[in-house]
């Protein structure tokens, strides 16, 4: 049985009957397909956890019940009756020199401080659910793999978060929360932003409230290069100025119509409250991922 201390030998072809190499990854940009759920169906059983990885590695997904189908997706959106169908192993390999996709995505800021990177490491999200006859579906599974990367060399062994949502939430021009979109079309039609400075442009992004909070999955790689935390969250932009910056803040917050109502791990290592000192915080209902504030495009220690 293939696991993650196997090495596989790369497959040039696409698909073969044994065993199925990923092509590049395509983002998915429309709206997603709706999906009826049953929770009392099960999840598909991963045969590797996410991490980081120095080889390629064989992923193998199973079901107790084989009358039930397997659909995964590999650009982080959630499955649908329509997505890949498991039929055999999947290798997953270094994908750090292919083209950039939601990293070449422009309009998410005034034109000013637009920047596209020369390339950035990426990793292979799994996202897998089982589905009955009917088409409905199962819980989702979410992984991530960063293949040929040393969490220890790239990022100095430190944690890393890697947040799984559908492009669609973040870059659509009416819905995501991530771009310039149809409200800075419609704000730069008024008196104010004849006279805006850049960092007071307005857009969707910085639009505030629950209608401007969407589901996101969030897996935490501890400095030892694996998944100790992982969750179904919401989340925003959040910051002021900020908000106008390519690289923008996050807020997530944890609700019972995610999965869970509190986040319950030590997110930040030996963080007490001032009423109990020495007792470490364990339980979160919201939590931030800055940007750096305004230090984001320098070494991000002034606040």
């Amino acid at each position: 049985v293939s696991s993650c201390d196997k090495k596989a030998e790369p497959n040039p072809q696409t698909e073969k009957s044994d065993i199925a190499v990923i092509d590049t990854v395509k983002a998915d940009f429309d709206k997603p397909a709706e999906v009826i759920y049953d929770t009392g169906l099960e999840t598909p059983r991963f045969s590797c956890e996410g991490g980081f990885f120095s080889d390629d590695l064989v992923l193998e997904l199973s079901t107790e019940n084989k009358e039930l189908e397997i659909r995964y997706t590999t650009n982080g959106s959630v499955p649908t009756k329509d997505s890949f169908l498991y039929t055999c192993p999947v290798v997953l390999t270094k994908r750090s020199g292919e083209p950039d996709i939601l990293a070449a995505v422009t309009g998410i800021g005034p034109e000013s401080s637009a920047y596209v990177p020369k390339s950035v490491a990426k990793g292979t999200v799994i996202r897998a659910a089982v589905f009955d006859k009917n088409g409905i579906s199962g819980p989702v599974e979410t992984n991530t793999y960063f293949v040929g990367i040393s969490q220890q060399d790239r990022y100095n062994g430190l944690p890393v978060v890697s947040l799984s949502t559908n492009a669609y939430n973040l870059f659509d021009y009416e819905k995501g929360i991530y771009v310039s979109g149809k409200a800075y079309d419609e704000w730069k039609q008024t008196e104010e932003a004849s006279i805006a400075e850049d960092w007071e442009y307005e857009g969707n992004y910085s639009q505030k409230g629950r209608d401007w909070e969407r589901p996101v999955h969030m897996e935490l790689i501890e400095p030892d290069g694996k998944v100790q935390f992982e969750q179904d969250l919401g989340i925003r932009i959040m910051g002021k100025a900020t908000r106008t910056y390519n690289q923008k803040s996050f807020r997530l917050y944890a609700r019972e119509e995610y999965g869970k109502k509190k986040i319950e791990y030590p997110l930040i290592p030996g963080l007490s409250r001032e009423s109990e000192p020495g007792s470490e915080l364990s339980e979160y209902k919201t939590f931030l991922l800055r940007n750096g504030g305004n230090d984001c495009d320098y070494v991000k220690l002034r606040d």
